[in-house]
């Protein structure tokens, strides 16, 4: 089908502002209401194609999103000083994918071109097909070498990265070094600073703007230090570097953090500001730092028999010894990322939440969302703060949201057992990788171009199923207690499981308790029978995660207790089996058991309960002692194995255990004040205890175990 396409200019009064168009995502028109603007520009609609001209030299084509709109009644909102400075009544925008032209694409181009570029630019965004470029550069032009900090470059703190946060350590090492270095007059390498692709701004492009990938803190540093410098040096203020920096970060409040330092540079009160402006700015701050560095490593006057470097000097060592390696990259933001990672030296590699939040806000642009989506994706990092300052006992790391997300997707598309198998980090970047076509990974081929797979919306909702388990949790011990021996069993990773079936509506809050409870009763037989994450065990709960997504949870869950394939044996088989074994070798073993028959066995599931099983410390005693007092070698062989099983041993107060000191008359002491159940039962029997004793307490608490585990509960 043949798409109309649009002339767009993007010189405003020979002024460039396609940097704009990138950065938020649209293109703007003016003149609409004075009958200046030709063009029957209320026509255009969404996957209509754009040709943005600077003059008559093409620069960028790209793809309309929305039709034209007022800025009101838009979604596009820019930062206060773009705003004032071009939205008025007469202007109309619209959301835009752009892509940059390169220097050889600046031609005539007709429509049919415009639409062969589009279609071509796309086949390579699918390919993620990039090139890279390196040089090394001064701070200033130096003949007809172009320095960072030329008058014809413009820099840009993307969206996506993280505020100016450089302290008095890393400033003092950069003064400290400068010191040292001038007088050898030296280069000095600063190491490397990773460009995007320039974005021409003029016709010819000469002038131009780079999004920074890595080098914001030193770039912003450097300039700090020579707007400081220019000011000791009564230059004209900003001669260089006033407006090379524009930044994008916290929604606007980092522009208007650096606003602020440039009108109190302008005034010449930069390092003279109230305490409370310079401890919330981070310009105004490191510009009062740096000023008394300055004046400590550059002294004006000085009694010191030293040699004494004048700031003078500083500058022209700065204009000629600086260098970089500047690495300017042509490609998507994946792959931009990827070569990042790469090359950088640092040792500061992105985490994989930081990547997570950059590509998950690549993969939402790409799927027609508008920068915005930045704003909303930070808010959910944001909540998982306040949620861990409000709880601090109980905290939530977008770690484990991201690892339940990654089971949310397998369950909702059916994705293979190798996804459940990955690590959180591995999943999402291989799933990124194939949806937007950078890298085709077999495990997700199948979802290749498919939009919307992941939305704000579904990490939202998955954020508020966490809300809704911890406030279960605060008000519900018998549930505490539940969730806390979920992690003793050997598959407590899938803890999530509740939390899945809550956003999937097959439980509600109030069926959260008893969801977890009937999981973990599927898991303690596996776990105590093998000791370990066995593989058929892990393939059933992958199944499990499909099952809970589309059916009722509960019911989903208690099928499993008699329908789960872990081979020959059943899972009653498998728990009566693990009963029989020596458990005091086993730590985890005996604490999970040992607690569970004390959780049965009282009849209160209250906070004392919970914090007498996981907050005081406990020992697992030997009820006839394995090292006795009298004769340890023929207890041990007359006993055999039943000295190590289950019905010889109890929970107790650590205090209390050593206490006794394997002497047989404190036991009953110590027994009548334990405080739990299971043990002061024992109180009249402890003198006397034989290993039939200890069989037939086996057996009575294999029993116990078993009626719990396999007792199906029907209640909601």
């Amino acid at each position: 089908m043949t798409k109309n396409v649009w002339k767009v200019g993007s010189n405003w009064g020979n002024e460039s502002v396609l940097d704009l168009f990138l950065d938020y995502g649209c293109i703007f028109i003016g003149g609409v209401n004075d009958g200046k603007r030709k063009g029957n520009w209320q026509a255009l609609l969404p996957g209509d194609l754009l040709i943005i001209s600077d003059k008559s030299t093409p620069v960028a084509i790209g793809e309309a999103l929305s039709p034209m709109e007022t800025y009101e009644n838009s979604d596009i909102r820019m930062s206060k000083h773009d705003e004032d400075t071009y939205i008025d009544d007469d202007v109309r925008l619209c959301k835009a994918h752009i892509a940059l032209l390169s220097q050889e694409e600046r031609n005539h181009m007709s429509s049919e071109k415009v639409i062969t570029a589009w279609n071509k630019y796309l086949e390579r965004q699918q390919q993620e097909e990039f090139d890279i470029n390196s040089r090394t550069m001064s701070l200033f032009d130096l003949g007809a070498e172009e320095g960072i900090f030329s008058s014809n470059i413009k820099y840009r703190i993307p969206i996506y990265q993280r505020p100016y946060s450089w302290g008095e350590n890393e400033l003092r090492r950069l003064i400290e070094d400068l010191r040292q270095a001038v007088p050898n007059d030296e280069p000095v390498f600063m190491g490397t600073m990773q460009l995007t692709q320039a974005i021409p701004l003029s016709a010819n492009g000469v002038k131009k703007a780079h999004d920074i990938i890595d080098g914001q803190q030193r770039i912003t540093t450097f300039i700090l230090l020579l707007c400081l410098i220019q000011h000791k040096m009564s230059k004209n203020p900003g001669q260089i570097c006033m407006g090379a920096l524009r930044t994008l970060v916290n929604r606007g409040e980092a522009q208007r953090d650096l606003d602020e330092f440039w009108m109190a540079y302008k005034q010449g009160t930069h390092t003279k500001q109230a305490n409370e402006v310079v401890s919330r700015n981070p310009y105004l701050r490191n510009a009062a730092i740096l000023e008394g560095l300055l004046e400590e490593y550059f002294p004006t006057n000085s009694t010191d028999e030293e040699e004494v470097v004048s700031v003078e000097e500083l500058w022209n060592f700065l204009q000629e010894k600086i260098r970089f390696v500047v690495i300017e990259t042509r490609a998507g933001l994946s792959k931009t990322l990827k070569i990042f990672n790469t090359i950088n030296t640092t040792g500061l590699d992105l985490g994989a939440e930081d990547l997570f939040k950059i590509r998950f806000y690549e993969y939402r642009k790409w799927c027609g969302d508008q920068d915005q989506v930045f704003d909303q994706i930070s808010d959910i990092y944001a909540s998982i703060e306040v949620f861990n300052r409000e709880h601090p006992g109980d905290s939530l790391s977008m770690g484990t949201l991201l690892a339940t997300c990654q089971r949310v997707l397998i369950a909702k598309y059916d994705m293979s057992y190798a996804t459940f198998e990955m690590g959180y980090e591995r999943f999402f970047d291989r799933f990124f990788d194939t949806v937007l076509g950078i890298h085709i990974w077999p495990e997700f081929k199948a979802y290749v171009g498919k939009k919307d797979l992941l939305t704000v919306a579904d990490l939202n909702n998955l954020l508020n199923c966490f809300v809704a388990r911890q406030k279960l949790r605060e008000n519900d011990w018998n549930y505490r207690i539940i969730e806390r021996m979920f992690w003793d069993t050997r598959y407590g990773y899938v803890h999530d499981y509740g939390v899945i079936a809550l956003f999937f509506k097959q439980i509600n809050e109030n069926e959260l308790c008893n969801f977890t409870t009937a999981l973990f009763k599927v898991l303690v037989p596996p776990s105590l029978f093998w000791a370990k994450k066995v593989y058929a065990a892990r393939r059933e709960l992958f199944k499990l995660l499909k099952e809970i997504s589309k059916k009722p949870g509960i019911s989903v869950v208690n099928e499993a207790l008699t329908s789960l394939n872990l081979g020959d044996l059943d899972l009653v088989k498998l728990m009566e089996h693990a009963c029989t074994y020596e458990i005091v070798w086993n730590h985890l073993w005996k604490r999970l058991i040992c607690r569970l028959a004390e959780y049965l066995k009282n009849d209160k599931k209250d906070e004392a309960l919970y914090k007498n099983l996981f907050e005081c410390p406990i020992d697992i005693e030997h009820i006839q002692s394995y090292t006795d007092e009298n004769s340890p070698e023929q207890v041990r062989e007359h006993w055999g194995e039943e000295l190590n099983r289950l019905g010889n041993l109890t929970i107790l107060e650590q205090s209390l255990n050593r206490s006794i000191n394997n002497k047989r008359e404190k036991k009953k002491d110590a027994y009548a004040k334990s405080c739990f159940v299971s043990v002061k039962e024992l109180v009249d029997r402890v003198l006397t205890w034989n290993k039939e004793s200890a069989e037939e307490r086996r057996k009575n608490i294999t029993d116990l175990l078993c009626t719990f585990l396999f007792k199906i509960d029907t209640q909601n």
